[in-house]
């Protein structure tokens, strides 16, 4: 019936919405809830390239290892036309356990923040 999806449980229904692209292997994309995997990327840059499926794949994996190497550094990512990745500093904080509210210590982290840029801004609100 469908293609493998989270919508695709017995008794449960995609939810209705208009369709805005169809993926490769048939699976469509509308506007309440889109997901597309890396897999489904890898297909569709080869689709638009001379790149085998897997070929695209690795290009891929090997762009997002050599961000997420960058991002360790504490390097900003800019691609532009796309966006900007950024690592951002959390400070320690106290905070609350829900189910008993005792108040408990979280430790600084780093995370990471992606700023879109104008181009694809426009390109998602058309």
């Amino acid at each position: 019936m469908g293609g493998g999806g989270r919508h695709d449980a017995p008794g449960r229904r995609a939810p209705k919405g208009r369709v805005l692209a169809r993926f490769p292997g048939g699976r469509s994309a509308t506007k309440e809830s889109t997901t597309m995997t890396k897999k489904e990327l890898a297909q569709a840059v080869a689709g638009k390239t001379d790149l085998s499926a897997s070929a695209a794949e690795e290009v891929l994996n090997t762009a997002f290892d050599a961000i997420s190497a960058s991002l360790a550094k504490g390097e900003d990512v800019k691609i532009a036309g796309f966006g900007n990745f950024e690592t951002r500093e959390r400070a320690a904080r106290t905070g609350r356990n829900p189910q008993t509210g005792e108040e408990i210590q979280i430790a600084a982290s780093t995370s990471v923040g992606f700023k879109a840029a104008a181009q694809l801004k426009r390109a998602v609100n058309g």
